[in-house]
């Protein structure tokens, strides 16, 4: 069905920034053969905003389950896997080893690799070394290149997991408790466009 005209027919959307890169922006051909008459706009915000003085009609957020203003629906849980460069992973796959592998870090993420450790029984004296980045793109892109191990949310690197370019060093998921959601404001929840873009955003995390 088409959209009703006016400012139904236009989306205008926030995005993190490896979330809008690495997941949306590959999938929105098919958002736009689905709903061709809704014209979208995606900019970047890191953080939670206010809709009313920021007029988004809707926004993707990670965290805690809470947006002053809006409805949220759960996309996904952000679950991380440790990866490396194929070289780097075959030096990772007995516990002495992967203690002695470079580490990336997620600047909003200092302690994962701790954490991590932790759960493995393992020494979390070095887990606090090594590069940072302040986004997963760029982490992604250095991990592959050999710079480092690295903890990333699954769903992210889907694409170089099944080149080959990273490689797990274990099997085991390390959830981290935060999740992604989608965020309309109350305000703007029954707009066409609003609509049409959450039951196809749902749609493509959740597919039957």
């Amino acid at each position: 069905a088409k959209a009703a005209g006016g400012a139904g027919s236009s989306l205008r959307l926030a995005v993190l920034p490896t979330f809008g890169a690495r997941w949306l922006a590959p999938r929105l051909a098919d958002f736009a053969r689905s709903a061709p008459e809704i014209q979208v706009q995606i900019s970047v915000r890191v953080r939670p905003f206010d809709f009313d003085q920021d007029p988004f009609d809707a926004a993707i957020h990670h965290g805690e389950a809470a947006w002053p203003g809006a409805e949220l629906y759960p996309l996904m849980e952000e679950a991380l896997i440790a990866v490396a460069s194929p070289e780097l992973a075959a030096r990772g796959r007995t516990a002495e080893g992967l203690l002695s592998l470079p580490l990336l870090h997620q600047t909003t993420r200092p302690s994962a690799w701790a954490d991590y450790f932790q759960r493995r029984g393992l020494s979390t004296r070095n887990a606090w070394t090594g590069a940072r980045f302040e986004q997963f793109a760029m982490m992604t892109e250095a991990a592959a290149a050999g710079l480092g191990a690295a903890l990333l949310p699954r769903f992210l690197i889907s694409p170089e997991l099944a080149s080959g370019k990273l490689v797990p060093l274990s099997p085991e998921i390390f959830p981290v408790g935060t999740a992604y959601y989608l965020a309309v404001p109350h305000s703007r929840k029954n707009q066409p466009s609003v609509v049409a873009f959450r039951k196809w955003l749902l749609r493509a995390v959740h597919p039957a």
